[in-house]
């Protein structure tokens, strides 16, 4: 049995996230069900990451067996043939070592969140990225992210239901800068060994905070150390949020 690493793209707002569920279209049904037509058995994935419903991801990587027979250049037209929805593609299929897991074998991920920042809106980021008409303070949001860099209990940045134990992440770069295309887009990109529940949403909702003067930029340590969610910001909402890269 063949192991395969694949890519993907998607656009998140017309899916209920990765992970299979009942009565919702997701990504990993999606794939799996192209997959077990192309093969003609059924083939399950392995994700390297659970998105939420509405998450975006510019790079998704998951592996799954095989005992096809198909040419390896081939996989990734025939099974974009027979992914019914156009807002999945598949970018890059290959043979991988046995050992490999899209998930346990990553080293980090890369996440990059969208904020539209003007009183007027823009139709072709409305749907992926947040829309605040206050004028944020752009420099204080720069300092706070450099508060957040290094290795820290985020608890203060984890949503409720989660049943991790260990909320000790290392958060490598957390960066805000402004697009090079609309400098009123406003984008945050955080690097991270890893991350618990809603972790960069809720870090974004704290720097929006921080830009509207609600929360000053040095009250970041506090807020770590503090492990409270009540003291953090509020969630940013998913559709500004996508899986930008995958490290292994």
């Amino acid at each position: 049995m063949q192991n395969y690493i694949a890519r993907a793209v998607y656009d998140g707002s017309g899916f209920h996230g990765f992970q299979r569920q009942k009565n919702a279209v997701t990504v990993q049904e999606t794939i799996e069900t192209a997959l077990s037509f192309l093969f003609g058995v059924n083939t399950e994935i392995i994700g390297c990451s659970r998105t939420d419903s509405g998450v975006h991801a510019l790079e998704y990587i998951f592996n799954f067996f095989s005992e096809t027979k198909i040419p390896e250049d081939k996989l990734v037209p025939a099974l974009n043939h027979n992914i019914e929805n156009e807002g999945l593609v598949i970018t890059d299929i290959k043979k991988a070592d046995k050992d490999f897991h899209s998930r346990y074998s990553n080293k980090g991920k890369r996440y990059l969140y969208n904020i539209w920042n003007s009183r007027i809106k823009n139709p072709f980021t409305e749907k992926y990225s947040w829309y605040v008409p206050q004028t944020l303070d752009f420099d204080a949001m720069k300092k706070a992210a450099e508060y957040f860099v290094g290795t820290h209990d985020f608890a203060a940045f984890m949503s409720s239901g989660s049943e991790v134990i260990n909320t000790v992440r290392t958060i490598r770069a957390c960066e805000v800068s402004r697009s090079e295309r609309w400098n009123e887009q406003i984008e945050i990109e955080v690097e991270a060994d890893g991350f618990l529940y809603n972790m960069v949403r809720i870090i974004v909702g704290t720097l929006a905070d921080v830009g509207k003067n609600k929360i000053d930029a040095d009250e970041i340590s506090g807020i770590i150390l503090s492990k409270n969610r009540e003291n953090s910001g509020v969630t940013a909402p998913a559709s500004g949020l996508f899986l930008k890269k995958v490290y292994y």
